[in-house]
């Protein structure tokens, strides 16, 4: 009597894996093969948590770090501007305007100013240039009237 056995490799590329299941029937090969892909996939997740909480532990421990660093910087920098005032009244720092300013003669004379201009009302305004020939109420008399439609026709 000739048997015929079953097999079926399996693997898990998340650790790293394989095996090959074998048996009696294919249905056997199935449920074995299921039920060891289902202890892997358990596995699996448990060392994805595990990389998880110690990967949570670097970050908190790497934060804590850098939060000490950063309070003792703030500390320094809150001292020294604590002690500003102190240490600026200690010291003269007034400037000498006077010093600082150039006396030196330029190479270039002085510039000679304009002439002043003529503003006198006789030069621009002559009072018969902008006499009228008509008057006011002869010429509103003469001027051109819109006419109207006859909206009734």
């Amino acid at each position: 009597m000739s048997f015929q056995r079953y097999s079926l490799e399996i693997r898990h590329d998340g650790l790293g894996k394989w095996r090959r299941v074998r048996g009696e029937t294919r249905q056997e090969v199935e449920e074995k093969a299921r039920a060891q892909f289902l202890a892997w996939e358990d596995a699996y997740r448990r060392k994805l948590e595990r990389e998880r909480r110690h990967e949570r532990s670097v970050a908190v421990r790497k934060s804590k770090e850098y939060a000490l660093e950063l309070t003792a910087s703030f500390e320094a920098a809150r001292e020294r501007l604590a002690n500003i005032l102190r240490d600026t009244l200690a010291i003269d720092d007034s400037i000498d305007w006077e010093a600082l300013k150039n006396r030196a003669t330029f190479d270039e004379p002085e510039p000679v100013p304009p002439p002043e201009p003529d503003l006198s009302p006789s030069r621009y305004y002559h009072p018969c240039a902008y006499r009228s020939s008509i008057g006011f109420f002869l010429g509103a008399a003469l001027a051109p009237r819109p006419r109207i439609a006859n909206a009734f026709a």
